[in-house]
């Protein structure tokens, strides 16, 4: 697969309906993406151990896939995800977070329609 790191120049924009990604010279942007398992329960004591399965599935997704994007459901905001982010990019696989925890204050109310489901203090 035809893969190139992704930098801070490629954000990926809406524009009208559609997605398009680069600053100077855009390029329309196909999403073609997985969902991806939450994160272990413990911090890592070890930085080189950090998310290595993790990074191990993005190799083998960029390596035998097409696919360019991962959906997070689940990120404890007490872990530091750097070294999983940075593969990401270097592999050009961008990641989608939630912007609500999985528990606690921040949780999506299930019975509200958005914007009303989403906590106030998001925005």
């Amino acid at each position: 697969h035809d893969r190139t790191s992704i930098t801070h120049e490629e954000i990926v924009k809406v524009i009208d309906s559609h997605l398009f990604v680069g600053h100077q010279k855009r390029k329309r942007f196909y999403v073609k993406g997985i969902a991806f398992p939450n994160p272990p329960t413990e911090p890592h004591q070890q930085p080189d151990d950090s998310f290595s399965g993790w990074n191990a599935v993005l190799r083998q997704l960029a390596n035998e896939t097409d696919v360019n994007v991962v959906r997070m459901y689940e990120m404890d905001c007490n872990l530091d995800y750097t070294l999983f982010l940075e593969t990401a990019a270097k592999l050009g696989i961008y990641v989608l977070v939630p912007l609500t925890q999985a528990s606690g204050d921040g949780v999506l109310s299930r019975e509200k329609k958005a914007p009303d489901c989403y906590p106030k203090k998001l925005y």
